[in-house]
């Protein structure tokens, strides 16, 4: 699947859609989405498709939580959620 990201409106959050193994290979799909969703003030992360996030992969999340007052990440379960989970994000991020 890769990765998505939608921007509908002003009002709207932006939305990054994230499937499949997101790691270090997915450095230039994130920051180019980091490009289109800066100036947002909220931004929702579904990681509903995706099955691996390494620590390259928290990092990305680092850079956009820099950008964008607000990050949510939706659909956290499974492997990526004990990652998350060990690595302290479940204190940084709003995990839903």
């Amino acid at each position: 699947m890769g990765l998505q990201v939608a921007l509908t409106s002003a009002s709207a959050p932006a939305r990054i859609t994230i499937g499949g193994v997101f790691d270090y290979g997915m450095n230039k799909e994130f920051r180019d989405a980091l490009k289109l969703v800066e100036g947002s003030q909220r931004c929702v992360v579904d990681l509903g498709e995706a099955t691996y996030v390494d620590s390259s992969a928290l990092g990305m999340l680092l850079l956009l939580k820099e950008q964008v007052d607000e990050v949510v990440i939706e659909n956290c379960g499974g492997y990526p959620r004990r990652v998350f989970d060990l690595a302290g994000f479940d204190v940084i991020f709003d995990l839903d």
